[in-house]
């Protein structure tokens, strides 16, 4: 038995559920029961189409202590081999009665972490980002300022870098990209896009005189939590420059279809780095900014900055423009194509199934 505990909603959109419903779709592939907790239902329906039962706690996403009673009974009841914890608000009271709780019957817990808020307890700490190995120094400051040293039994595995990126099944294996310049950009805001960027990109577009503009295809992804779904297919109707997406089956089909991607800050730039497809990104939360920095920095992807800045007219403006110049420059495209297909070849999400079968 392994328990998955992450939480998406239109506050904080789908990243942790979709992460650790790739891990536990993979973990189904070792016969392992599989439950997945949330606080609310928002996300039921995509996380038991992959067969996998979801319980929902009715709680408070933001006050997870609130839910301790239930879910150490719900730890007690079915002894999980696994816990695996995706969530911003997670407290070291949490943390600490879910460890010991789980350690009574021999299981481990696994935290996903970016943020490095403070010494994680737990058995298993991943951090598959980009920048993950350049924090280990960090983390083990985090832990040796409260006394715990890297031989102690409190000091947890530490599971850095691309290597444990946990990619959806569907982006595994896929060919090099075939440049055709068919003028295609894909938007993806993410699943709430609190910012309303899409709505922006679309009235943009729509009103545009440029005639370099009515050149492109803009591809809107249109995420399960945006509330400004009907507003951007009204303003699709009349614009020829514009095609909306929502509830997309394939996404690799549609990544490849296109010839470059402008996206928010997330997991998804790592679907992109699978699909080869060149980006041009920005943040929309603080815990986004070292991601997209560091893109930016090793040169695979161009990184615009914060959207919820004052100027955010201006920078949506500049997304649009530096996606035509990209869009423009065939021979820089398929440069940075080239880096992100380097990037990830080695990371798998199987990499963090083995590196936990191997201490069982």
């Amino acid at each position: 038995m392994i328990f998955f505990r992450a939480d998406g909603n239109s506050k904080i959109g789908a990243g942790h559920v979709m992460r650790c419903l790739s891990i536990a779709c993979e973990a189904l592939k070792t016969k392992e029961q599989i439950i997945f907790y949330t606080a609310s239902a928002d996300f039921s329906t995509r996380i038991t189409e992959n067969h996998i039962k979801n319980i929902v706690i009715e709680s408070d996403f933001m006050d997870m202590e609130s839910e301790l009673v239930f879910f150490k009974k719900e730890i007690d009841k079915f002894k999980p081999k696994y816990i695996f914890v995706d969530s911003y608000y997670v407290t070291k009271k949490y943390l600490s009665e879910i460890l010991n709780c789980c350690h009574k019957y021999g299981g481990k817990l696994v935290y996903l972490d970016d943020i490095m808020l403070f010494a994680y307890p737990c058995d298993y700490l991943i951090n598959y980002n980009i920048f993950g190995p350049d924090m280990e120094k960090r983390y083990i400051k985090l832990y040796l300022d409260e006394g715990i040293s890297e031989d102690s039994s409190d000091f947890p595995k530490m599971l850095l870098g691309l290597y444990y990126l946990p990619l959806r099944e569907e982006f595994a294996n896929i060919p090099p990209r075939v440049f055709n310049n068919n003028k295609n950009i894909l938007v993806s805001t993410g699943g709430a896009d609190t910012e309303h960027v899409a709505l922006e990109i679309a009235r943009v577009v729509s009103e545009s005189s440029k005639q370099e503009l009515r050149e492109y295809i803009f591809h809107i992804l249109i995420g399960a939590k945006n509330r400004d779904k009907v507003k951007i297919e009204e303003i699709a109707h009349k614009c020829d420059s514009i095609q909306t997406h929502y509830n997309v089956k394939n996404m690799v089909d549609l990544m490849l279809s296109c010839d470059l991607a402008i996206s928010a800050a997330g997991s998804t730039l790592y679907e992109l780095c699978a699909t080869q497809t060149p980006t041009i990104t920005y943040v929309v939360a603080d815990n986004q900014i070292l991601m997209a920095k560091t893109f930016c920095e090793k040169g695979i992807m161009d990184y615009i900055g914060d959207i919820r800045k004052k100027e955010r007219c201006l920078m949506i403006e500049k997304l649009i423009l530096r996606a035509i110049e990209l869009g423009d420059d065939f021979n820089y495209r398929r440069e940075i194509s080239k880096r992100q297909g380097c990037l990830i070849k080695k990371g798998s999400v199987n990499n963090i199934i083995c590196e936990l079968q191997r201490y069982e």
